[in-house]
């Protein structure tokens, strides 16, 4: 009788531990450097403050062409048509972003699985304490020559709070330097 007791008590312990999940970075899709380079310079001109950034490891794929149109017809961008449109073709489908980051504001990775789970920021923030939120970041679209970048992101940082943002990068003086930020 003191047995059972003891394995009927033991069970519920046994059967938590069959339902927590484990989540592991996808491998990493090749991407092109200057990828990594421009999400770079976005981390640490924007979020030089941060201890550490999270980032979704896939790529997000919503997209933002009537921001892009807006931005051709601007006079402070050089833009180009073919430029958004590799932007707005190479979001047809996600990727999973690797380690390449080169940034003072260290990077973290998490999938997309492990973000959905949680059931509330008080979770996500339990498990990454230093983390003010979450960078969901779109593949940049390039010029023909790899000089000029446009791309997206969002930044979620609570419950109904995300900002979107159309980005346009320009290569200069030997680095990437960051010629448009606009909300859409």
């Amino acid at each position: 009788m003191l047995l059972i007791f003891f394995v009927l008590s033991a069970m519920p312990g046994c059967e938590q531990e069959k339902t927590k999940m484990v989540y592991t970075l996808k491998e990493a899709d090749k991407l092109p450097a200057e990828v990594y380079q421009v999400y770079s310079t976005l981390i640490d001109r924007q979020y030089i403050d941060q201890d550490y950034v999270m980032i979704q490891q896939e790529t997000d794929t919503t997209t933002f062409p009537q921001a892009c149109q807006q931005m051709l017809h601007s006079d402070t961008t050089g833009i180009n048509q073919a430029t958004i449109d590799r932007y707005l073709h190479g979001n047809n489908f996600s990727k999973n972003l690797g380690d390449n980051f080169e940034t003072q504001v260290m990077v973290r990775r998490i999938t997309r699985e492990e973000f959905d789970s949680y059931e509330s920021w008080d979770r996500f923030h339990e498990k990454y304490p230093g983390a003010e939120g979450l960078i969901r970041l779109s593949l940049p679209g390039f010029n023909e020559d790899t000089t000029k970048a446009v791309f997206d992101y969002a930044w979620h940082t609570g419950y109904a709070t995300v900002k979107n943002y159309l980005v346009f990068f320009e290569y200069r003086d030997g680095e990437w330097q960051m010629d448009a930020h606009e909300p859409v």
